[in-house]
């Protein structure tokens, strides 16, 4: 693709360049880390760094987590962290959590025991807005898609806001268009009558 935003906005990359990447830092990772690995209400950890894919647990068959490399974590001790998500059945403990670490921010998975937690400026939206400077262009002609609530100000705050039917009501209502689910390549009906000109 020309341009990717990934890593829950924690990372915009266009060819080789990123204009637009705010990792946790070595010491929020570290702290992070350490309290997760013996907190009593978190029962997995996965963590993104620009070089690769680590998971506490053993995937299996589980085709979401095959680019995983095991680890126990106790192991980093000074990397720059662009996301962790933790799955975790206490949502105030999880907020909790990040709250007590400076720039922090955690996001909940909508039908989901799972939390992202990660520098408190990687959103979609101010990924975008890297994006959207680089290619001179204003929000107001860009299109982005979401299902989830850490796409709802991107999707509130572009041109043409679309969300996918199996999104979430909150997104569905912020958008301005909704497409099909996932399932039926919504997304791929957009982007096909968008580059026809309709």
């Amino acid at each position: 693709p020309d341009f990717a935003i990934t890593n829950g906005g924690a990372l915009a990359t266009i060819g080789d360049e990123s204009p637009w990447r705010r990792p946790l830092s070595p010491d929020q990772s570290v702290t992070l880390l350490k309290t997760l690995r013996t907190h009593p209400y978190v029962s997995k950890i996965t963590m993104e760094t620009g070089s690769g894919y680590w998971a506490n647990f053993h995937h299996g068959d589980d085709p979401d987590y095959a680019h995983a490399r095991y680890s126990d974590f106790s192991d980093f001790t000074s990397t720059s962290v662009l996301k962790i998500t933790v799955e975790s059945a206490n949502h105030a403990a999880m907020a909790a959590l990040a709250a007590g670490i400076n720039a922090c921010s955690c996001i909940s998975f909508s039908g989901e025991p799972w939390y992202r937690v990660s520098h408190a400026d990687a959103t979609k939206w101010k990924a975008a807005e890297a994006v959207i400077a680089h290619y001179g262009f204003t929000p107001d002609e860009a299109c982005a898609f979401g299902d989830d609530l850490i796409d709802l100000e991107l999707v509130s705050r572009v041109g043409l806001g679309v969300a996918v039917a199996n999104g979430i009501p909150e997104i569905r209502a912020a958008a301005k268009l909704v497409t099909g689910s996932n399932d039926e390549d919504g997304v791929a009906v957009i982007l096909e009558n968008v580059a026809e000109g309709r």
